[in-house]
């Protein structure tokens, strides 16, 4: 999506604005030595009136600005610096660390990313062939002379932020490209399986937890999952749980059953089986709550990760197993 900045400067040829459109599908995360940096590819287009008596055509020569995401309003917290605008290579360098990264990510919650832009840059702009030599600025100081062809450097301004839409699926890929990072990146495609598209909104809202640094929240709603899962796996192979029972032990039942049921696939239902009774303990309330030295954090990164894993295993065993399986007989 391309959004347009318009840029105004005065001078005494009248007024000139300039026009920076910037797109939004085109952006790019460059991994450089220093730190990630943010390339957002443009184009500039000049308006109005001026005087140009040697043909020295307007134009910008520098740009920069602030950056941040679209509920910051005005307090935008990411500086783009100065940058000449070249004849060959219209694009913005925005340096952005990891963590900058992750505080968008986090406030972007699982929609597309909308960052705040605001722009102001040197542009020139031909100055006219006459000007009255006993012209005053409001202060009343005389204006030097100046000459045909002259040109003047004009601070711009666009005066308001502007907002650039950056799709979902383009952000994960500018993530992606961040490389080694101190955060677990989750996002997850629709599962297959339809039953279970309202424990995979439950993880969702899981990683928006752990986005916004609610370990303890995150791990909970990672809880919710599994248990979710264990409603439909029960429901779907016709394995109900037995109230006496533990879950792990049913979890590793389960794991059995489907491995001999599938003489074709063994290892796969061993593997959910593991899996599910693995995520059940983990995610547990007095694990978590007893001493441990890991931190909250990297519990509630394992607890999203285990889910993620288990849900996408889950939903394509349930699509290539539609079948209930068949109990032996006592």
């Amino acid at each position: 999506m391309q959004q347009t900045w318009r840029l105004t400067a005065w001078s005494d040829s009248g007024h000139t604005a300039f026009s920076v459109e910037i797109d939004g599908d085109a952006v790019q995360l460059v991994a450089a030595t220093a730190g990630p940096v943010l390339r957002l590819p443009y184009k500039t287009q000049v308006f109005g009136s001026y005087a140009d008596p040697q043909h020295l055509s307007a134009r910008l020569i520098t740009l920069e600005g602030w950056m941040g995401h679209d509920n910051d309003g005005h307090a935008l917290g990411i500086r783009i610096p100065s940058q000449t605008v070249m004849p060959n290579a219209y694009y913005l360098d925005v340096p952005v660390t990891r963590e900058q990264l992750a505080s968008l990510d986090a406030a972007r919650g699982t929609n597309d990313l909308f960052l705040k832009i605001l722009l102001s840059g040197i542009a020139r702009v031909p100055l006219a062939a006459e000007r009255d030599p006993q012209a005053a600025n409001e202060h009343g100081v005389l204006l030097r002379a100046e000459f045909p062809g002259e040109i003047e450097a004009v601070r711009t301004d666009s005066g308001t932020p502007c907002t650039l839409k950056i799709a979902r699926e383009l952000w994960l890929t500018i993530l992606s490209a961040a490389g080694p990072r101190r955060f677990r990146l989750i996002e997850l495609p629709a599962p297959e399986a339809s039953a279970l598209n309202t424990v995979a909104a439950i993880l969702e809202h899981a990683v928006v937890n752990l986005r916004r640094g609610e370990w303890r929240d995150a791990i909970a709603k990672a809880r919710e999952v599994v248990e979710g899962l264990i409603v439909e796996l029960a429901k779907h192979w016709n394995v109900p749980r037995t109230t006496d029972g533990s879950t792990v032990k049913w979890s590793r039942d389960l794991g059995n059953r489907l491995k001999n049921s599938w003489p074709g696939d063994p290892t796969s239902g061993e593997l959910l089986g593991c899996l599910l009774a693995s995520a059940w303990s983990w995610t547990a309330e007095e694990h978590h709550y007893s001493p441990s030295m890991i931190s909250k954090r990297t519990e509630a990164e394992f607890a999203l990760g285990l889910a993620t894993d288990l849900l996408m295993l889950a939903a394509e065993l349930m699509v290539s197993h539609p079948n209930p399986i068949v109990h032996e007989s006592p």
